[in-house]
């Protein structure tokens, strides 16, 4: 998996554009607690004209737990239809490259 990452700012309300998931699955690989330290990647897989999709992996201790894939769809919020991605949007998600690890929890 080549991993992509970049901060794609959400469409403010103002733009007319909303997203929405279109297709969600997810492998549990093994049993999870609460409280277990996760480590999560995110990689664009794929963007199409319209869409994007996202794969993450989710990691305990170096060990996949759980293996997703998402797809969501840019949304013309006055109609709902599909449009296609600004091109400022779409070269980010094609070329954002592997983004620094952040830590977002301490015990």
């Amino acid at each position: 998996m080549t991993e992509h990452g970049t901060s794609v700012p959400a469409a403010p309300p103002a733009s007319g554009r909303g997203r929405a998931s279109i297709h969600v699955s997810a492998d549990f690989l093994l049993p999870l607690a609460h409280r277990d330290l996760l480590d999560v990647h995110l990689a664009v897989r794929e963007v199409g004209t319209t869409s994007v999709s996202y794969e993450f992996r989710i990691e305990r201790e170096g060990v996949a737990a759980v293996r997703a894939r998402v797809a969501v769809v840019l949304l013309d919020r006055a109609g709902g239809r599909p449009e296609p991605w600004p091109d400022h949007m779409r070269e980010l998600l094609l070329t954002g490259g592997k983004q620094p690890s952040e830590l977002l929890v301490t015990m």
